[in-house]
């Protein structure tokens, strides 16, 4: 029997709390410690699978394979099958003469053993308890970086069996012919909520963080600029009376007092007037929100969803702090909708990043744009799938907040273009920097 185990250390402690009685009281705490290391359990029936085939008197041959693998990880593992160099051909090992030959897998399809090809090997998975679906009656081509078991979930025994098969003709080279299986075990991460991530932990690779507002995912990473960007639009819908409970300081980059004006109406400038509304609309003074594109795939390039996200006009993004009439108001927004520990960005800070990258092809890439356009004052979509907008905080006069607009031709900061002019009732997408 084969057996690797892989182990990551995190220790739990569990406190007793002894009392003695006698003449009189007495008491006192007894610690004591239980270390519990997280760890992967992964084991085969053998570590030598051979086949033996005479084309005079047997020319097809399969044998069975048991996978176990178990974990105490809390978000479980996932199980890859694969070859060294990713190679899907059994090569003939020819040391002892001068002949080189392969058996290549099974082309593409299912086979029984009576339609096997001639001089080819596959494999069959007969049970998987993990990953039913994958189940196959019939033979398959060997695929390397298959996913062959995961759970979501600590899990104490899971178990596949699989049945290697190959079949030959007078036309093979006698010998021996081999490859190595290799099973790749390792534990999902700990998918932390955003706003208790580390900043560690941000870094050149993107990871998966979860907004604890609304358990939506999103990639973050640490761009060239040095900061840590969310690569996906924000799509949190802050008219969901269940969000709404959640929204405090806590949670999102404002005020308490400022996120109750939000949620609930009422008080004056620069606070919200009205409750949050789904009905776009042309307000200066009220939140509003489109939640029609929320789940939108649009173009774009990177690494991020592509979702459009919720259109926000600058009332709602700025968590009901920047809710001035037309033509009125001054100065950068001071709280918006980012989770807690993340900001909405200043032009200054998206000009930065812009200029880390040598180009706009560079930058799009990293940003991960969703090109989802703007939504008009009178609820037009506008430009989806043309241009990638995104509100800063950044005042530039009183009707107008600066904006990232991005496109084939143009990475720029502006306020007004082609004379259409972004008011602050206009509805975009934003994008949030950790603070």
């Amino acid at each position: 029997m084969q057996k690797a185990k892989y182990i990551l250390y995190i220790v739990a402690i569990l406190s007793i709390f002894l009392m003695f009685s006698g003449d009189s009281t007495f008491a006192e705490n007894v610690d004591y410690n239980v270390t519990i290391a997280p760890a992967l359990t992964l084991t085969t029936t053998t570590n030598s699978l051979v086949l033996n085939l005479d084309p005079s008197s047997r020319t097809f041959e399969s044998k069975t394979l048991t996978v176990s693998a178990g974990t105490n990880n809390k978000t479980g593992y996932t199980l890859i099958l694969s070859t060294p160099n990713d190679n899907t051909d059994l090569d003939r090992n020819s040391s002892a003469d001068s002949i080189t030959a392969t058996i290549p897998t099974l082309a593409s399809g299912t086979y029984t053993e009576s339609t096997f090809t001639a001089d080819r090997w596959g494999y069959k998975i007969n049970s998987n308890t993990s990953l039913p679906s994958i189940i196959t009656t019939d033979y398959i081509p060997f695929v390397s970086g298959n996913t062959l078991m995961e759970s979501s979930t600590a899990i104490n025994h899971d178990e596949t069996e699989l049945a290697f098969a190959a079949k030959i003709d007078y036309l093979q080279p006698a010998g021996a012919y081999n490859t190595t299986l290799q099973f790749s075990m390792v534990a999902n991460p700990d998918i932390q909520n955003i706003q208790n991530l580390d900043p560690s932990f941000c870094t050149a690779v993107p990871i998966t963080v979860i907004d604890e507002r609304d358990n939506e995912e999103y990639l973050v990473q640490r761009l060239a600029d040095g900061n840590c960007w969310l690569l996906d639009n924000l799509r949190l819908d802050i008219s969901d009376p269940a969000i709404q409970t959640k929204l405090d300081s806590t949670t999102t980059n404002a005020t308490d007092a400022t996120l109750n004006y939000l949620i609930n109406g009422g008080g004056t400038s620069p606070y919200a007037t009205t409750s949050v509304s789904s009905t776009y609309g042309d307000s200066y003074i009220a939140p509003k929100i489109v939640l029609d594109y929320k789940d939108t795939v649009v173009s774009g390039t990177g690494l991020g969803s592509k979702k459009a996200g919720v259109y926000y006009n600058y009332c709602a993004v700025s968590a009901g702090s920047y809710c001035y009439a037309a033509a009125a108001g001054s100065g950068p927004a001071l709280y918006d909708i980012c989770p807690r520990g993340w900001h909405l960005p200043t032009s200054a800070e998206y000009t930065a990043l812009f200029s880390s990258y040598p180009d706009r092809s560079a930058f799009k890439e990293a940003f991960s744009v969703q090109l989802s356009g703007a939504i008009g004052n009178k609820g037009a979509t506008m430009w989806q799938e043309s241009y990638g907008m995104f509100w800063s905080k950044t005042f530039a006069n009183s009707y107008y907040m600066y904006y990232l607009w991005i496109n084939d031709e143009t990475v720029a900061m502006m306020y007004y273009l082609q004379g259409y002019a972004t008011y602050r009732n206009w509805g975009m997408p934003i994008r949030c920097v950790a603070s």
